[in-house]
């Protein structure tokens, strides 16, 4: 279990570093009053944008012959 989550985090390292990056930046919202709402929306488009590019390259990973992983298949 422990080997799965470190190959998980190494192969999708970009993509969590993003959705850490998105979590950071409403935390940080919390923090700063005058420029809150900046660190609002900037820190849900950045998560949210993390989660769909790490959705996408899950499903890529899934079904490599339907995407044209392999063209000698």
């Amino acid at each position: 279990m422990l080997t799965y989550l470190k190959l998980f985090i190494k192969k999708y390292k970009d993509d969590l570093f993003v959705i850490v990056a998105g979590a950071g930046m409403l935390y940080f919202a919390t923090l700063d009053r005058e420029l809150g709402w900046f660190w609002n929306s900037a820190g849900f488009v950045i998560l949210i944008w993390g989660m769909a590019t790490l959705c996408m390259n899950l499903r890529s990973s899934e079904n490599p012959k339907q995407n044209g992983g392999n063209a000698d298949s």
